[in-house]
């Protein structure tokens, strides 16, 4: 489920170009076709032959291509294969702020988390339907809150996911920013400065019982006016504001006003009971001015209250540190996991960095890094959630990952972005007088899908994996991509998805003695129509090696030596496997350099 999918592209159709896309809820529009829906139509695979169908928004959105592309696309002939190249494909085009010129005023009450709920739903029906495990990608999120809709959320998708029900959604790429400031009890205040280039700073409160929130406007005059409560002095506005007071007043909400010049600024603070404990406030808190809020005049937010724990949470803008009190300066990046990332039934993705650089179709080399060697990219969402469940659940690489655009969004040389996007450009092709173009991007959205379509390969191993079973993989074979000392899990969950360990771990072929849970780059592994092993040295070095076959409950069924694999002539060993049984084997190579295991099915 993403936004802006092209589906014309061979690499969604299987090697008869039947397509593989055998479902689409458009939940924007309704074009050519398509069955009426709750929002937009509905698409069968009748319809992808009939009209070649895109989403609605594909000229203007791009993010489900390449997203689809990395989960499932086989390459189209390209070297561009996503990570299930044979999976079938179900789709939702779903709606985001974005999208809101293609959606009719009247109907845009009906575009909520429910709607998008409904669109996990429709996939899952679907692949029930034909009876097959599912894994679903979505690579978008919003906020989390202190409110029950977010609860409520999670419940629905607790209900939708299960045996061979998995959900797979974005850690987000708040890890640039701060959006977090923690008051412990002992402590008299903590806060941070705000600001945004825009009108409007948003955040969320909540604590222990005496807890207050201090706002601060600096370098204002004497002359600056303000409603009853605000403290003007020394250059300063001041309100202090409790929970319980703004509880008190009608509908459970408060504005106060502060005038500067021909600047006035509003703050609007609304109370109730947090989601995650009963006992204690929250509160809503938007301050909007007439001019960019924060910049000229600083403006610093402070939980306080000794003896009371308080948290404060971004919601929109930047939490900084300004000169006008460099004491005020609490906030770090934890607690930026996005939702519904957070919920606990979904495997929630963040970003690492493995390609720092790239070269571009024009022959450019493109610098783009958000860190190096496999590391938690830089931008990658840190945990935990707001009620402190540790989130990410797993990594995978999300830096300058390569997969295809939709044509009419390259081809529309109106949209700005598009034209942005043109020096990462990295391949280009024609087929049937239409360009496609393939794009380096970064970001947990490329991430997500990478997890997704392992994950689907787990299932095609054990189509009745749960969440549980899942995370349980994730848990025993997942790789370091760094330190953060005790905060680690928060930073980078499991760690590295290992595709491979993992497969091997759904197989229960983890604990055979003498098979490694790595593949060599050395070796290139194959099985003939006939049933004959190939193997080729990749280096061409040529030597000697040890070959075991084992089956699934680890019985040794074959090993032999082979005095030369691949000499540099370009022979290779041939191993005919054809008295043995059906099934799924590993094949060991044991060599003097780079040994490793390899999977085949017979």
């Amino acid at each position: 489920m993403d936004v802006g999918f092209d589906t014309s592209h061979p690499t969604f159709y299987d090697s008869d170009m039947n397509p593989r896309v055998k479902r689409m809820w458009d939940q924007i529009g309704s074009t050519g076709g398509g069955n009426e829906m709750y929002v937009g139509a509905e698409y069968t695979e009748e319809d992808f032959w009939l009209y070649g169908r895109s989403s609605y928004d594909s000229s203007e959105q791009y993010h489900g291509t390449h997203t689809l592309g990395i989960a499932a696309g086989n390459g189209g002939g390209t070297k561009f294969r996503g990570m299930a190249p044979e999976s079938d494909i179900c789709l939702v085009s779903n709606a985001v702020t974005s999208d809101e010129m293609y959606i009719e005023d009247k109907n845009l009450y009906k575009y909520t988390h429910a709607t998008d709920a409904l669109g996990f739903k429709y996939i899952f029906d679907y692949a029930d339907s034909v009876g097959k495990p599912c894994v679903i990608s979505f690579s978008e999120g919003s906020r989390q809150t202190l409110h029950d809709d977010d609860r409520l959320y999670y419940r629905v998708l607790d209900h939708l996911t299960g045996p061979g029900r998995i959900i797979v959604v974005s850690a987000g790429n708040e890890g640039f920013r701060n959006n977090y400031v923690c008051k412990p009890a002992a402590r008299a205040s903590a806060g941070t400065f705000m600001k945004i280039w825009g009108q409007q700073v948003a955040f969320s409160v909540t604590g222990e019982k005496g807890f207050a929130l201090r706002t601060i406007l600096y370098n204002v005059g004497n002359d600056a006016k303000a409603s009853e409560g605000v403290d003007i002095a020394d250059g300063k506005a001041m309100k202090v504001l409790s929970a319980e007071d703004v509880a008190s007043c009608k509908d459970a909400m408060r504005r106060d006003t502060i005038t500067v010049g021909e600047n006035t600024y509003i703050q609007t603070s609304y109370a109730y009971r947090s989601a995650f404990h009963e006992d204690q406030w929250a509160m809503d808190v938007t301050i909007d001015g007439t001019g960019h809020v924060g910049y000229d005049y600083p403006l610093s937010v402070e939980l306080t209250g000794e003896g009371s724990a308080a948290e404060m949470f971004l919601m929109n803008g930047t939490m900084c540190e300004d000169d006008a009190n460099p004491y005020i300066a609490d906030a770090d990046i934890t607690h930026g996991i996005l939702s519904p990332g957070s919920a606990p039934a979904v495997i929630c993705v963040g970003g690492t960095a493995c390609r720092p650089v790239f070269t571009n179709a024009d022959g450019e080399r493109i610098e783009q890094s958000w860190g190096v060697n496999g590391e938690r990219g830089n931008y990658s969402s840190v945990g935990p959630t707001f009620d402190g469940r540790t989130k990410p659940d797993v990594m995978a690489p999300g830096a300058n990952v390569v997969s295809l655009m939709n044509h009419d969004f390259t081809d529309n040389t109106d949209n700005p972005n598009a034209k942005d996007l043109k020096s990462y450009t990295v391949y280009k092709e024609d087929i049937d007088n239409i360009h496609y173009e393939w794009t380096a991007l970064g970001g947990t959205s490329m991430s997500t899908p990478a997890v997704a379509g392992i994950i689907a390969l787990w299932l095609q191993a054990n189509p009745h994996l749960t969440p549980q079973d899942v995370l349980g993989v994730m848990e025993r074979t997942s790789r370091s991509c760094g330190d953060y000392g005790e905060k680690t899990p928060w930073y980078c969950g499991y760690g590295m998805i290992d595709a491979y360990s993992g497969l091997l771990d759904v197989l229960g072929m983890t604990n055979i003695e003498g098979l490694s849970r790595e593949q060599s780059n050395r070796w290139d592994v194959r099985v003939t129509t006939e049933r004959h092993l190939i193997i080729y040295d990749r280096t061409q070095e040529g030597g000697k090696a040890n070959v075991k076959v084992f089956d699934t409950t680890g019985r040794l069924c074959r090993t032999m030596t082979l005095a030369t694999v691949i000499s540099p002539d370009g022979t290779y060993a041939d191993i005919s496997l054809a008295d043995m049984p059906k099934g799924v084997y590993a094949i060991q190579i044991d060599s003097e350099k780079q040994p490793g295991s390899a999977l085949i099915r017979l």
